[in-house]
């Protein structure tokens, strides 16, 4: 709830090209989410956990330039300001 401001980033956790990607909240600071995998289903499984109603009050998001989350951010968030 009352989630509005988030971050979305990867990270590698092991040899060979193995990624967590993790979701923040910028206003408390606290890990959010975080799931195995790189690339736009990923994201998506974390926009299907919050909810179409619980999406639409996210305002801001940060993330580098990957397209794989921009394409997720524009599809379940088309309100919110992309940030880098």
């Amino acid at each position: 709830a009352n989630v509005r401001r988030i971050g979305i980033d990867e990270i590698s956790y092991k040899k060979g090209h193995r990624y967590l990607t993790v979701v923040v909240d910028h206003d408390t600071g606290r890990l959010l989410w975080a799931a195995v995998g790189q690339d736009a289903e990923t994201v998506d499984e974390f926009f299907d956990a919050l909810g179409p109603e619980r999406c639409a009050e996210i305002t801001h998001v940060s993330a580098d330039a990957a397209h794989w989350i921009a394409k997720s951010v524009r599809a379940h968030c088309p309100n919110a300001i992309r940030c880098a």
